[in-house]
């Protein structure tokens, strides 16, 4: 189960699933991380993209200041967008902010990783 997952089992769990969807991943060092736990890198013939994701393995709704912290990482560091994903769901006010922050933040609850797990190639 998911939930049953240590914190860096879960990060190495989103880690196999991004490489499986042709990611490069770099996993940052478990403590001090910066405020993310995995860079994903896309490169193509039109340009690279960098996604920098914050694994939450929560039981409670990931809130608002999450996103926010995240976000602010994202701009610091230059990177195309942030992720955050999590083991629960996400408060109103993190759905709200993310809707506002299009397509610079994105949120995946347990839902979503569920059907990423579902979609894994072979």
């Amino acid at each position: 189960k998911l939930k049953e997952l240590s914190p860096d089992g879960f990060e190495r769990l989103m880690a196999s699933i991004f490489r499986n969807q042709g990611f490069e991943v770099e996993k940052t060092r478990a403590s001090k991380d910066g405020g993310f736990d995995l860079i994903l890198l896309k490169k193509s013939r039109v340009g690279s993209a960098m996604t920098l994701v914050d694994c939450k393995r929560y039981k409670n709704k990931v809130g608002v200041e999450i996103v926010r912290g995240l976000y602010g990482v994202v701009e610091q560091r230059g990177a195309t967008g942030g992720l955050i994903v999590t083991t629960s769901s996400f408060t109103k006010g993190a759905v709200i902010l993310r809707d506002e922050l299009k397509y610079r933040m994105e949120l995946a609850d347990i839902e979503r990783i569920k059907e990423l797990l579902a979609d894994w190639k072979e």
